[in-house]
């Protein structure tokens, strides 16, 4: 069965993050779950073509990885990097980096904003 083309994004998505070893969720965990770990979240599609065809789709995508805050702030930046690596062909990425208490203690977290055109 074909899936649709944001559903074979998520798994490129999903896919190239877990092969480098970081575990992938849809939800946000509960604080019994260590870090490091990626949480995908909403998306924004525009179709913004004529309507011949298959449609391409422009969809941008936020995703947040939680890292331990008591991991070296060199560690934290190679796995920023390594994710941008893995979740490759993309059309653009943007990474926001601070440090976030949302899991109940304090974490760093960078959130990725990815924008790909699908069809």
């Amino acid at each position: 069965m074909a899936h649709a083309p944001m559903t074979e994004f998520l798994k490129q998505i999903a896919t190239g993050i877990s092969a480098i070893g970081v575990p992938v969720k849809f939800n946000l965990p509960g604080p019994e779950v260590p870090e490091p770990f990626v949480v995908i979240g909403p998306h924004f599609d525009s179709d913004n073509n004529a309507k011949v065809g298959r449609a391409i789709t422009t969809t941008e995508l936020q995703f947040d990885l939680f890292y331990p805050i008591s991991a070296d702030v060199a560690e934290f930046e190679d796995k920023v990097t390594q994710i941008k690596n893995a979740i490759q062909p993309v059309k653009s990425i943007s990474v926001s980096t601070s440090e976030d208490d949302t899991l109940g203690r304090t974490v760093r977290r960078a959130l990725y904003q990815v924008t790909k055109i699908i069809q």
